[in-house]
C-alpha cells in the first residue's frame, strides 16, 4: 500500500479520511476521533503524501499540524470541491470528492495562513473602522461650522491628535467632541484590555504597532 493522496473531511468530532495510490485505487477509507487521526494518519501514510481539506477556519491550523509531520497540504475552497460530488452528500463522501479535486492538475489551491498573517487581518479591519469613524465625526463637526485638520495618531487611541484640533472649534463642536471622547476612548480601552488577556499579547502587539 502506497498512498500518495488523502482527502480528510474536518468534523467537529469525527473526521472522515479517504486514500489513494498513485493508480488512483482506493487504499484507505476511516473515520476517526478529532484526538486520533493525526496518529492514524501518520501510521499509514508515508512522508511526503499530499493531504487535502477544504478550506476552513480550523483547517489552516490542522494543515500547519501536518506540516510540521512532514505532509504536503492542500486547501481547496468548498465551491471548487462541489462539483465533483459524485452521491448523497455525507461525511465519507465528502472525503473522497476532496480526494478527486486534489487530482485535477489545474486546481486551485488556498495559501496557507500563518498567525502574523491571521493577526494582520484583524489590524487592517481596525484600521478601516478607524478611518470610517475619523470620516464620519469629520462629517459631524464640520456640520456645525467648525472645520477640523485632521491628524490620525500613532497610539491604541487613535483619535487624540486631531480630537485636540476639533476642541479649538465653535461651541457647539467643543460640546460635542467632550461627549463623544469618552465613548471612544472607553472602546479602545476596552478592546486592548480583552486582547491582552492571556495568550493574545503577542497578538495585541501585532494589531496596535503602527495603528
Amino acid at each position: 500500500m502506497n498512498i500518495i493522496r488523502v482527502g480528510v473531511d474536518i468534523a467537529k468530532s469525527v473526521f472522515h479520511v479517504h486514500g489513494v495510490d498513485r493508480h488512483d485505487k482506493t487504499q484507505w477509507q476511516g473515520k476517526y476521533a478529532r484526538q486520533k487521526w493525526l496518529d492514524a494518519l501518520s501510521r499509514k501514510v508515508p512522508v511526503g503524501a499530499e493531504i487535502g481539506k477544504e478550506a476552513c477556519a480550523s483547517s489552516h491550523y490542522w494543515a500547519r499540524e501536518l506540516q510540521k509531520r512532514g505532509c504536503c497540504v492542500r486547501l481547496i475552497a468548498a465551491q471548487f470541491v462541489k462539483p465533483y460530488v459524485k452521491s448523497n452528500k455525507n461525511d465519507r463522501v465528502d472525503a473522497e470528492t476532496i480526494c478527486e479535486a486534489m487530482s485535477r492538475p489545474n486546481m486551485r489551491y488556498v495559501a496557507l495562513k500563518t498567525v502574523a498573517r491571521a493577526a494582520h487581518r484583524i489590524r487592517e479591519a481596525l484600521v478601516e473602522q478607524r478611518t470610517a469613524k475619523a470620516t464620519q465625526i469629520w462629517g459631524l463637526v464640520a456640520s456645525m461650522a467648525s472645520w477640523p485638520r485632521w491628524a490620525y495618531s500613532s497610539s491604541a487611541a487613535p483619535y487624540q491628535d486631531g480630537w485636540k484640533t476639533l476642541r479649538t472649534g465653535s461651541a457647539m463642536a467643543s460640546e460635542f467632541c467632550s461627549m463623544v471622547w469618552p465613548m471612544i476612548s472607553d472602546t479602545w480601552t476596552i478592546a486592548s484590555q480583552r486582547l491582552t488577556n492571556g495568550s493574545l499579547t503577542l497578538l495585541t502587539r501585532t494589531l496596535w504597532r503602527g495603528v
